[in-house]
């Protein structure tokens, strides 16, 4: 199976589509039921082999990527929902939990899930949505990010859905972050424009938090 996957997997997933156009020009353009079921059934057909090549293949990356010896030092991160430059899945579960078995698997130390659409303006989070995705696919520590708040993450780590919660741009606009939220105290506004080139600016010169 594993061969026929290498060999024929992105064949299959390339022409089915194009067979189904294929047979649909030999019907009758009067029978559009029968067009829109083909269509369905190629991109059905497409999408499912695509998704098994697509596990296969990040199984066989993590195998050679990092050998037993060396699993435990290494974290795996998934955004099962994240939406966004011609990124979309409509169906992510079986994909992304066959790539969280596959990690499971091999030992890795940690599964870290991230609810990525949460950089985006006026977003909502949709980590519940991320959970019930991937709940038991992977046998180990849990890391979550995504737009958490102290009161959230110590939610998700007390209900157990998280071991820890990961914070990228509350520790980049807050160096003493830790202080803050272990103290209640409010946090520094990330600037999105200093994010991605420039200089030190949204880096280094975020304010330390003082009584003034």
């Amino acid at each position: 199976m594993k061969e026929f996957l290498n060999d024929w997997g992105l064949i299959l997933v390339t022409f089915l589509p194009l067979v189904g156009v294929a047979v649909m020009l030999c019907v009758p353009k009067e029978s559009e039921g029968t067009h829109k079921l083909l269509a369905l059934l190629t991109s059905l057909g497409a999408a499912l082999v695509g998704a098994v090549v697509l596990a296969q293949l990040a199984r066989e990356v993590l195998a050679d990527r990092w050998g037993e010896a060396e699993a435990d030092r290494v974290g795996l991160r998934l955004s099962p929902v994240f939406a966004a430059s011609g990124i979309d899945d409509p169906d992510p579960g079986p994909v992304h939990r066959a790539i969280a078995t596959a990690a499971s698997d091999l030992g890795l130390a940690y599964l870290h899930l991230a609810d990525t659409g949460t950089m985006m303006p006026g977003a909502e989070p949709r980590m519940d949505e991320v959970l019930d995705l991937m709940r038991g696919a992977f046998d180990g520590p849990v890391v979550l990010n995504g737009g958490y708040d102290a009161a959230r993450a110590r939610h998700e780590i007390a209900t157990g859905d998280a071991s820890a919660v990961a914070f990228g741009r509350a520790f980049l606009a807050n160096p003493d972050l830790p202080r803050r939220l272990a103290e209640g105290l409010p946090l520094n506004p990330p600037d999105p424009g200093t994010f991605y080139g420039g200089d030190h600016s949204g880096y280094t010169d975020y304010p330390l938090w003082t009584e003034d």
